[in-house]
Order: structure tokens, then sequence, then C-alpha cells
């Protein structure tokens, strides 16, 4: 046996165990209804993007806002000293957790956030979301939450 292979195996097996042993703060969670309304209840969130098939990345329309979550169902949205309330529920619908918003007016951009989102991903800082047009048209929007 190749004596340099002798030397090297050990390294090897001591970098994989410390590289799989590494903590990041953003680990997935599991996504259901009570660990995406504990995450959202824990802080204030911004919008670090919004896509929309029909007209691209529109992220820069929610710079400044900041989403606060209550337990009450109510989820204010806050941009220079101004609220606008609405309200929030997360819900089990065909097998997939989903984030229901609805902010019960029409002022843009915040009529955009009014879906039923599905949860697709979940981490300690981050709620990733997705909807499908409900008019069967195949255009899909993409919205991520993160704490500030």
């Amino acid at each position: 046996m190749n004596r340099s292979f002798l030397y090297v195996l050990p390294l090897l097996l001591v970098a994989t165990v410390f590289a799989s042993c590494s903590k990041d703060d953003d680990d997935t969670l599991d996504i259901n209804t009570q660990s995406v309304s504990a995450l959202a209840l824990e802080d204030n969130w911004k919008v670090t993007y919004f896509f929309d098939d029909d007209d691209g990345d529109e992220t820069s329309k929610f710079n400044g806002y900041t989403f606060t979550f209550t337990t009450a169902g109510e989820i204010t949205a806050s941009l220079n000293g101004v609220n606008k309330t609405g309200v929030w529920l997360v819900k089990q619908d065909d097998g997939r957790t989903k984030l229901e918003v609805d902010f019960n007016d029409d002022d843009d951009p915040l009529d955009e956030l009014d879906e039923d989102w599905v949860v697709t991903e979940l981490t300690n800082n981050r709620i990733k979301l997705e909807d499908l047009d409900d008019d069967d048209d195949d255009d899909i929007e993409y919205l991520t939450l993160e704490k500030i």
C-alpha cells in the first residue's frame, strides 16, 4: 500500500467530520402550520424578493416596508410611519402549507401580496413562498420574506 495514502486518509476523515459538524444559522425547518406561524410571530420582516411572471422582478416596490405578524391574525405593513393592516392565516391545503395574506384594500403594492402563498422553504431567518395564478395561465409569483 502506498505510504502517502496512509497519511492522507486520516486527514481526510478528520476534515469530513469537522465539515459535517458545522452549524448554519439558516438551518431548514420543517414546513408545517405550527413552525410557519411561530416563525412569523418572532420578529419583523421585509420583502427581499418579489417576482411576478407578468412584470418581472418587483422587489423594489417593497423597499422600506416592515411587516409585523400578530397572534390575533393581523399583519401590519409599515412605511414611513404609515401603517396598513390586513389579516394572515397559515393553513394546510391540498397537502401543502400555505400562508394566506389579505390587506383588505387595493393599495399597490400591498394588494400584490393578497394571495394563498405556498411555503416552499422555511429557515430561521427566511420564508420563501410561491403562488400559481388562479386564472390558469401558468403565471407564477415568488415572494421571500426575511427577518429584519
